[in-house]
């Protein structure tokens, strides 16, 4: 489930949750750009006090013109006032890296008691129109997606290896397609010297969350960052333990305060859901 709100705003116009990133060179300007929640999923775990929670970012290279920035939080089910502190990634660590997803992750004691839990996530995003050369027109989005998930006495304990099974699959947030980019005014406070152009056209871009390859090795690689045990061996699909792993270059990726600005967007995103 997703939904989307946005807000537009003219050249001058100062845009919130700015990130300064660049972008990585010319072959970085154009594709499908797509976050997927990896885990937890629609199951049913134990009681934790270290629940992950497993980000995926398709084409992380389009972060910087696209403004991304993904935040996050846990509450019992339809229930926004008793949320857990919110969270926010760091998105300057997605740019710098080279790793195609790149995995971002975190834990939570949100959710430690017998229930049904809601993990609620946001994608902030923006785009640009117009010509090269003359004022362009921005906008920035955000869409807001949940996963349900139960915690029950007696349950199997939270185990990233449980998502690499075959055919497992995350959630999708949406997807965007990228056709280009423009130079970004000064004036725009983009957080980057290029701002993506989206295709209005059909064919839209699909989500497609089974594209992501959440193996064994990328499974123990963060819970070992995120000082937490896995339960069990998963299935590696073939994929060589002393290859490099995509997670490896992602463990400075963990939460940063959320800011008053992202604030002001998330609970934007909140009314709207309960509008």
């Amino acid at each position: 489930m997703y939904t989307t709100f946005n807000n537009k705003l003219y050249l001058g116009s100062l845009l919130a949750l700015g990130v300064c990133t660049e972008v990585m060179g010319a072959s970085a300007t154009s594709g499908v750009f797509e976050v997927d929640l990896i885990f937890p999923r629609n199951e049913t775990y134990a009681p934790s006090e270290e629940m992950p929670l497993v980000f995926a970012v398709q084409n992380p290279h389009l972060v910087a013109p696209l403004k991304v920035d993904v935040s996050w939080f846990i509450s019992p089910y339809r229930d926004y006032v008793n949320i857990t502190e919110p969270s926010q990634f760091d998105s300057n660590s997605i740019s710098s890296s080279d790793s195609d997803p790149y995995f971002l992750y975190n834990k939570t004691d949100g959710a430690n008691t017998e229930g049904i839990w809601e993990v609620t996530w946001f994608v902030n995003y923006g785009y640009c129109e117009g010509t090269s050369g003359e004022p362009l027109f921005y906008t920035q989005n955000s869409t807001t997606s949940q996963v349900v998930f139960t915690v029950k006495n007696g349950a199997a304990e939270p185990d990233l290896t449980a998502a690499t099974k075959k055919g497992a699959c995350g959630t999708a947030s949406a997807a965007w397609n990228v056709t280009g980019t423009l130079d970004a005014e000064e004036s725009a406070d983009w957080g980057s010297d290029k701002c993506a152009v989206i295709s209005r056209k059909s064919p839209w871009a699909t989500v497609d969350p089974c594209a992501v390859k959440f193996d064994a090795a990328t499974a123990s690689n963060i819970s070992a960052s995120l000082n937490i045990s896995t339960g069990g061996k998963g299935s590696t699909d073939g994929k060589d333990s002393d290859e490099k792993n995509p997670a490896a270059d992602n463990a400075s990726a963990v939460h940063l305060p959320v800011g008053v600005t992202s604030l002001t967007a998330l609970f934007a995103g909140l009314t709207y859901i309960l509008a």
